[in-house]
């Protein structure tokens, strides 16, 4: 007894929400450690190093400012992206 077309659905999508959902959890992760690193190595600006020596800010204002540095630089990312894509559509045109 096999499943419904419906039910295949279904579980594909789960599976890929769940693989988004890791994928977004490594992301956060990856990025929280590059923004902690970076704080650690910018001995030259005196502001960033004091604040790398202070232990480590948990608790939900910290997560809501990864979180914005986050979308901030996924948006940017973005923006990015749609800018290359669009110089590449130029160039393409330009080409033709």
């Amino acid at each position: 007894m096999g499943f419904t077309n419906a039910e295949r659905q279904a579980r594909y999508r789960n599976k890929l929400k769940a693989t988004a959902r890791a994928s977004l959890e490594e992301t956060v992760t990856r990025k929280r450690q590059e923004i902690l690193d970076e704080w650690v190595s910018q001995d030259d600006d005196p502001e960033r190093r004091d604040f790398a020596a202070l232990p480590p800010r948990t608790g939900e204002a910290f997560e809501s400012w990864i979180g914005q540095v986050l979308v901030a630089d996924l948006e940017h990312e973005f923006r990015r992206y749609l800018e290359e894509a669009r110089r590449q559509k130029l160039r393409e045109r330009a080409v033709t």
